[in-house]
C-alpha cells in the first residue's frame, strides 16, 4: 500500500475510470458486431428465400408442362392410356400383394 492514501485513492479512481471506459468500448463493439451479424443473417435468409421461391416457380412450371403433355397424350390415345394404367395397377398389385 502506498504511503500516501490520497495518491492511492486517486490512482484507484483513475484505474476504475479506465476500466469503465474499456468496458463501455467493449459494449459498443459487441453491440455493433451483433447489429452487423443480425443484418448479415437477415440478408442470407432473404437471399435463400428468393432462391427457394425461384426454384419453386421453375419446378411448378415444369410440372405444369408435364401435366399438360400427359393430358394431351391421354386425350389422343385413350385406349392405350387405360391399358397402360391397368398394366401398372396389375404389376403394383402383384408386387404389394406378396408382402
Amino acid at each position: 500500500m502506498p504511503k500516501d492514501p490520497q495518491n492511492y485513492a486517486n490512482k484507484t479512481q483513475r484505474d476504475a475510470n479506465e476500466l469503465g471506459d474499456r468496458l463501455r468500448s467493449l459494449g459498443n463493439d459487441a453491440r455493433e458486431i451483433a447489429h452487423n451479424t443480425g443484418a448479415s443473417a437477415r440478408e442470407v435468409l432473404h437471399n435463400a428465400s428468393e432462391k427457394l421461391h425461384d426454384a419453386y416457380d421453375r419446378t411448378r412450371t415444369e410440372l405444369d408442362k408435364w401435366n399438360d403433355q400427359a393430358s394431351s397424350t391421354i386425350r389422343r390415345h385413350p385406349i392405350q392410356a387405360v391399358a397402360a394404367a391397368a398394366a401398372v395397377g396389375y404389376i403394383l398389385g402383384k408386387l404389394l400383394g406378396r408382402r
